[in-house]
């Protein structure tokens, strides 16, 4: 929806690009998760890979788009 916003006349082509977007990001995913596994092991790479969500909660510390828009202006 964020996307859609951005570009109000072309709701289609932004829907398409998100989704796109989507499962490219998961296709790169399983295969740095698979290299990292094949390197240094399933059970090290379960175990980084339940650090990820630290990644998500730092997202918490973005400032927010209005800000953001003041920094453009």
């Amino acid at each position: 929806v964020y996307a859609q916003e951005l570009v109000p006349g072309k709701i289609g082509t932004m829907a398409g690009l998100t989704v796109g977007l989507a499962f490219g990001m998961g296709a790169i995913g399983s295969v740095a998760l698979g290299y990292i596994a094949d390197t240094l092991g399933l059970s090290n790479m379960i175990i980084l890979t339940g650090f990820l969500p630290v990644l998500g909660l730092l997202t918490l510390l973005l400032p927010p788009d209005e800000r953001v828009s003041e920094w453009n202006n």
